[in-house]
């Protein structure tokens, strides 16, 4: 592999879970703003053959200190954007070892090459499952008091990462994401997974008979009784990772941002959303609350805005559109690339 790109307007970057939902996204961005890509993928979650071709690809563990500190060592690169790990809060519920062992174990080892490596710019994927229940819309500087073992890893990484930058050893930008959805405007990247728990590619596979829908509770305290999330496009999600990895080039230490568009919507909500928007009836079953929902999360913006000019600009209803012709495509068996990855 090369040594570093002497333009200074090109970089090199890792991209752990570069195969997943937002990686992917990530690294499109990257490769079509002409930085070279090196994405770290184990496949745990995704298939290989999926693979979207953005950028080349090195299948290993981030947990595989050796590997990766070669690899590491070899490819030199300017930054990582940390995407890599487990992301569903039920299974977190079911299976806590596996999450301290992949989010927070595996992350450690990769922080640990990096360190050793001489790599020090670090954007970390959290995510506001670390704040838990919330009555109003969430600050970066608001008690973290996480209710799931999915926000408890994520928090113990952010820590972790947070002494690090006070000894000088990295320099890092948590993003706190809220509800990521959405996909690429033109069909090539989105999520369609066998096993899916975020609530609107599941709406797709109702209302085109692909599985049913399911809604857990209808008793959580807000005005129609179902949660209310705030849900990103993930194209500006990716942009904010773009803006935020320049800034974080000159900025030395630890920082965290939420990232979201300050609007929450109901499941209900999103429902008619997604009627109003492909002219069909979604129907659904009611089932128990699960444990570890919180009933309202909803992201305060203004800090990513101040610190390097992201605000998310797509709506709930862009969001809709982009998913729905995602699924024409998918179900239509066009050559639509797409992830099955949580991250």
């Amino acid at each position: 592999m090369k040594s570093r790109n002497a333009n200074t307007d090109k970089k090199k970057y890792i991209v752990t879970g570069g195969n997943g939902f937002i990686g992917s996204h990530m690294c499109r961005e990257l490769v079509e703003q002409g930085h070279q890509v090196l994405v770290i993928d184990n496949f745990s979650t995704s298939k290989e053959e999926d693979w979207h071709g953005f950028g080349e690809l090195v299948n290993v563990d981030i947990g595989d200190f050796n590997k990766v500190k070669k690899v590491l060592k070899l490819f030199r690169p300017d930054g990582v954007y940390h995407f890599a790990g487990r992301a569903i809060i039920s299974e977190s519920e079911n299976n806590p070892l596996l999450y301290y062992s992949e989010n927070v174990s595996n992350g450690i080892s990769l922080i640990k090459s990096c360190v050793e490596s001489g790599v020090r710019k670090m954007i970390f994927s959290s995510t506001c499952a670390t704040f838990g229940q919330q009555a109003t819309p969430v600050l970066e500087s608001n008690e973290q008091n996480p209710i799931n073992t999915y926000g408890r890893s994520k928090l113990i990484l952010e820590k972790v990462l947070y002494d690090l930058s006070v000894k000088g050893l990295m320099d890092t930008f948590v993003f706190r994401y809220f509800n990521a959805a959405g996909c690429s405007e033109d069909g090539l990247l989105g999520e369609y997974r066998e096993v899916e728990t975020r609530l609107i590619p599941n709406i797709f596979f109702s209302i085109y008979g692909k599985k049913n829908l399911f809604i857990y509770g209808d008793n959580f305290e807000t005005l129609d009784g179902t949660a209310v999330r705030d849900y990103i496009h993930v194209l500006d999600l990716v942009k904010a990772h773009s803006l935020g990895m320049q800034k974080l080039h000159t900025f030395k230490g630890w920082q965290s941002f939420n990232l979201g568009t300050g609007t929450g919507y109901s499941i209900l909500e999103v429902i008619s959303m997604v009627e109003k928007i492909t002219g069909k009836e979604v129907k659904y079953s009611l089932r128990d609350r699960r444990v570890g929902d919180p009933s309202f999360l909803v992201s305060s913006c203004s800090a990513s805005l101040r610190a390097f000019g992201f605000s998310s600009k797509r709506s709930l209803k862009e969001i809709v559109i982009d998913v729905n012709n995602f699924f024409i495509k998918r179900l239509k068996n066009e050559r639509v690339r797409y992830s099955h990855s949580s991250f």
